[in-house]
């Protein structure tokens, strides 16, 4: 089941709300890897020289929002905050209040209330800021290496659908 939440009652969507905004100013993320649109993959694509030994490899993310890693969500923000040059108690403001908004993933299903044990909650103002914090750490941390070794020529990704040649 993945259950998609009206948050707008919830006790933390105002804070979330307020947050996101605030991370937007505080993060700012590199997009190496993001694709805009099918069109502009479709530019790129005709750039490059395939050859008989070069792989395609399609990936989706399953149910990215709600297997998103607690711990690496904190981890992948403390490294955007401190490349930024964020003072360490705006670093530690934050997470602490992203690790409130986090816990306050809950939902209720007929008569009993439910708190996943991973994840994040898809209605929350705070979800798609946090996914793509986490994302491009992922991307930061392993994709560059890759390409860095042109161990792969092409990685591109849109929102959690990946391609890589």
């Amino acid at each position: 089941m993945r259950p998609v939440i009206n948050n707008t009652q919830a006790p933390a969507y105002k804070i979330a709300k307020y947050i996101n905004k605030k991370m937007h100013h505080l993060i700012n993320l590199t997009n190496n890897y993001n694709a805009k649109n099918s069109y502009e993959i479709a530019e790129e694509l005709n750039k490059i020289k395939i050859n008989e030994n070069s792989r395609i490899i399609t990936l989706d993310i399953k149910d990215i929002y709600v297997n998103l890693p607690l711990n690496g969500i904190m981890q992948a923000t403390k490294y955007w905050l401190d490349k930024d040059n964020n003072s360490k108690d705006v670093m530690e403001q934050l997470i602490s209040i992203i690790k409130t908004v986090i816990q306050q993933n809950y939902f209720q299903y007929k008569d009993t209330f439910y708190q996943p044990v991973k994840g994040i909650a898809m209605g929350s103002p705070l979800s798609g800021t946090i996914a793509e914090i986490y994302l491009q750490y992922v991307e930061e941390t392993y994709i560059k290496q890759w390409w860095d070794t042109n161990e792969i020529m092409f990685y591109k990704r849109y929102v959690d659908d990946i391609l890589i040649i």
